[in-house]
Formats: C-alpha cells, sequence, structure tokens
C-alpha cells in the first residue's frame, strides 16, 4: 500500500535548475550497502510504515510495498519550491510559518506511527530552519530504533551538485537518475553529520565510492 496527499494547486514547481545535456550525468547502477542495512533494520514485521522523501518512484513504492510495507511518497524538494518566493534564499523559506507549514505536509503522522525514513540526497539542499524543523518532528514521528537512509555530497566544499532520483532496483542496488543542479544549502562531513544527527541514538557510516558520504541514523 502507498499513498500520497493530494498535488497543491499552483504547479509542482522546479526542483533546481536542469543540467545542460552535455554535462548531465547519465543514470546508473551503484551498489548500496546503507541500502541493504536499511532494509535490515526494517526486520521481517509486515505493515510498517515508511517516508520517502525523493522523486516518487514507481520501483520503490514497489520494493517497500512487496516487502509488506506501506509508503508514504513526499517529494520535499518539490513541495518546498511549491512555498519558495523568489526573495527566499537557496534552500527555500526561513520563516516559521512556511517552514511549519512544509514539515505538517511532509510528516503528518502521529508521535511514533513512522518505521523508517528515505532521505536520499535532500537535506542538503533545504534551508537550515526547515532542515532543523523536519529533524525535530523526526525525532518524534520515528519509533525508537528505525532506521533513516541519507547521502550527503563526499567533497565537502559549496557549489552547485547534481541532485538524484534513488530507485530501487534489489537491497543493495540502487539506480541513480539525475534530477537536475542545485546549489547546497549546507555541506556536511562527518562531523557535521554527527551533530546535525545529534538526537538520534546512533550515526553508521558506510564505506563507498565516489561522489556520497552514505548514512544510516537510528532514533
Amino acid at each position: 500500500m502507498w499513498w500520497r496527499k493530494p498535488k497543491q494547486q499552483g504547479g509542482s514547481g522546479p526542483v533546481g535548475r536542469p543540467a545542460s545535456e552535455a554535462s548531465a550525468p547519465s543514470p546508473r547502477l551503484r551498489h548500496s550497502e546503507a541500502l541493504r542495512y536499511f532494509l535490515e533494520c526494517l526486520g521481517a514485521r509486515p505493515g510498517l510504515t515508511i517516508v520517502d522523501f525523493g522523486a516518487v518512484s514507481q520501483a520503490n513504492i514497489s520494493a517497500i510495498t512487496s516487502l509488506g510495507h506501506r509508503i508514504y511518497a513526499e517529494d520535499l524538494l518539490r513541495s518546498v519550491a511549491q512555498v519558495t518566493h523568489p526573495e527566499d534564499p537557496p534552500g527555500g523559506p526561513m520563516d516559521a510559518r512556511r517552514v511549519g507549514a512544509i514539515v505538517d505536509n511532509a510528516l503528518p503522522f502521529e508521535d511514533g506511527t513512522v518505521h523508517g525514513v528515505l532521505a536520499w540526497d535532500v537535506l542538503q539542499f533545504v534551508s537550515v530552519p526547515l532542515l532543523e524543523s523536519l529533524l525535530r518532528r523526526l525525532v518524534g514521528v520515528l519509533v525508537p530504533g528505525a532506521p533513516l537512509l541519507a547521502y550527503f555530497d563526499a567533497a565537502g566544499k559549496p557549489g552547485r551538485v547534481t541532485v538524484w532520483s534513488f530507485q530501487i532496483v534489489d537491497r543493495s542496488t540502487l539506480r541513480l537518475t539525475p534530477r537536475a543542479e542545485r546549489e547546497l544549502v549546507s555541506v556536511f562531513n562527518t562531523r557535521a553529520i554527527e551533530r546535525l544527527f545529534s538526537s538520534f541514538r546512533s550515526v553508521k557510516f558506510f564505506l563507498s565510492a565516489g561522489e556520497f558520504r552514505e548514512v544510516v541514523v537510528t532514533r
């Protein structure tokens, strides 16, 4: 079973600037031990609630529902774009009212009712007030022991990078498809990631080649 809230009025809004055809990365497969560990953390219990913050993907819906779970698909970057004004800084709104509305739409759950989150690469592209508010809400809605999977740019410096769509191929393989290019709002090294998730029980890093730091944090 999967569900998604109705689309807001006014269009879907851009996720970022499309990469030029000459420079756009091609779709590719990626081995991910972090994905394998995330799925292992869910265990064998059916009927769990999983939140996906990436681009809505039929592959992810099928992968999660085939395990007997429910998936709530919320394209967080697109939701942020829908309420972003031209005068807003990169990463979207910073005022409390709009930040609160985004978080309410992204996580419409009672405390202790979410069993896992696929955050993918989106956390590094949202405003700091939104990121902080989102993590506070996550601490509440996640059950103890629930995993959150996230990817962070490994270069460790500001700049424009590719925003990816992550699609689950199997328990340890992802298909990455470029969505757009976007300015990093926050740059995370290992210590910064640990501080970001200081309210969580544990942070586990995975050795990986390429442009990402792979992380699974546990509530």
